[in-house]
């Protein structure tokens, strides 16, 4: 058969996705491309941390991360001056 002049065919062709995928434009895609692991949520497209950083004593949140509050810590005996430990008492010495 020929089609007639000025008619259209329209040829209806289901789109048939498989297990967890969705047809979208006309595509079968993924229906939840996005799994988080434990502790972590899905955010704008990304895994994110559920809970908040939380850092251990002696540290502070820095750029996302737990950094050492000051990380010169000056032994017994020695105090903190000007970015380096200094005896605390010139006249004592220390063992």
């Amino acid at each position: 058969d020929r089609p007639t002049p000025g008619l259209q065919t329209i040829v209806q062709n289901p789109l048939t996705c498989g297990p967890d995928t969705v047809a979208q434009n006309g595509q079968c895609v993924v229906e939840n491309s996005l799994t988080c692991g434990p502790g972590t949520v899905a955010q704008n497209g990304q895994c994110m941390v559920e809970n908040p950083l939380t850092c251990g004593n002696g540290t502070v949140t820095q750029s996302g991360q737990c950094v050492v509050a000051n990380p010169l810590a000056c032994g017994l005996g020695t105090v903190q001056e000007n970015g380096q430990c200094v005896v605390s008492n010139p006249g004592t010495r220390l063992n």
